[in-house]
């Protein structure tokens, strides 16, 4: 497994710059039900804002020869590709009337504050897995729109079909984080993870021009998704809701498709790999394996010392933006 310094996760970063553990708080909130913020690591863009790399897209070739022959001369092929970032903001404000009525104006507009953090949690996750600029500018692209199809691109090598139809479909994500293979990136001269301003307090206007002041914090997160290697993402996509069942005897088996995950993904040596699946996934896996003497299934714990479920020793996060419905891919 890779050491958590070649790509360091939210956790790794922010326990470096606050020793005291002052932001733990913020990032256990932001991974509560988003474990994805958990296990990928965030480096640096390599411009401003956005990630430029280059990735082999052909290899030199290797000849045989003869004691004194001649070898043909070869070169790769290199491609340019720019992973852009996106940016979530939210902004709270508190009338500042009503936080000085609070029996601690500071813990009231922490609480409040932390609302906004949540969603943001929320957003950032969610575009992790369906962000697509071309549809909602702003976004950066997630893992969906990449791996979108059976059939056509070198990515559907990695996608397993469960074999459901119609919209109320779900996925079971693996992903093998690494500084060379999947991480997040984030602004050159920014920061990972949240950024918050202290706006103090300001004169709010609404549109009869009537006035109030209130408190205002802004948040902003700025970073994106670089796969740098495609076949360190797998998907089993058209897992069909409504077909599930406790024992597996019809629908996805979802134990059979996880082994299949683990050989999909082009190695998980060197990688800190991942699995990912929303919590009525999680709860069908439980039941197809708790009659059953299974050794792929353990509990462990977490940076927080939280029981974290893993596969053959990999954790399998709780990621509820992939709960809802999804069309069949094809």
């Amino acid at each position: 497994m890779a050491e958590l310094n070649d790509a360091p996760t939210l956790y790794d970063i922010r326990q470096a710059e606050n020793p005291d553990g002052t932001m733990a708080d913020v990032v256990k909130l932001l991974e509560r039900q988003n474990g994805i913020t958990m296990d990928g690591g965030f480096l640096p863009s390599s411009d401003k804002d956005n990630n430029v790399f280059t990735v082999e897209v052909d290899l030199p070739r290797a000849y045989t020869s003869m004691l004194g022959g001649f070898t043909p001369a070869s070169q790769g092929q290199l491609a340019k590709v720019t992973e852009a970032s996106g940016i979530v903001r939210s902004v709270s404000k508190v009338p500042a009337d009503v936080l000085s009525r609070a029996s601690n104006p500071e813990a009231e507009r922490a609480r409040r504050d932390m609302t906004h953090v949540r969603v943001m949690g929320n957003k950032f996750a969610d575009m992790a897995f369906f962000g697509n600029p071309s549809v909602k500018p702003g976004e950066f692209l997630g893992l969906t729109p990449r791996y979108d199809a059976l059939s056509g691109t070198e990515q559907s090598a990695n996608i397993i079909d469960a074999q459901g139809t119609g919209s109320d479909n779900m996925s079971i994500w693996l992903v093998g984080w690494g500084p060379d293979t999947v991480y997040f990136h984030y602004p050159q001269t920014g920061v990972a993870g949240l950024r918050s301003y202290d706006m103090g307090v300001q004169v709010e206007t609404n549109a009869q021009g009537h006035t109030r002041r209130v408190v205002m914090t802004e948040f902003e997160w700025t970073a994106g998704l670089t796969v740098k290697d495609w076949r360190y993402v797998a998907r089993v996509a058209n897992i069909d809701k409504s077909a599930l069942t406790r024992d597996g005897s019809s629908g996805a088996k979802l134990i059979d498709h996880m082994i299949d995950l683990l050989w999909t993904i082009e190695n998980t040596d060197g990688v800190r790999p991942s699995f990912y699946a929303p919590r009525l996934v999680l709860q069908f896996l439980d039941h197809q394996t708790k009659n059953q003497a299974n050794m792929n299934l353990s509990y462990g714990e977490d940076v927080f010392g939280r029981p974290m479920l893993t596969f053959r020793g990999y954790p399998i996060r709780r990621s509820d933006p992939i709960a809802g419905n999804e069309a069949a891919v094809q």
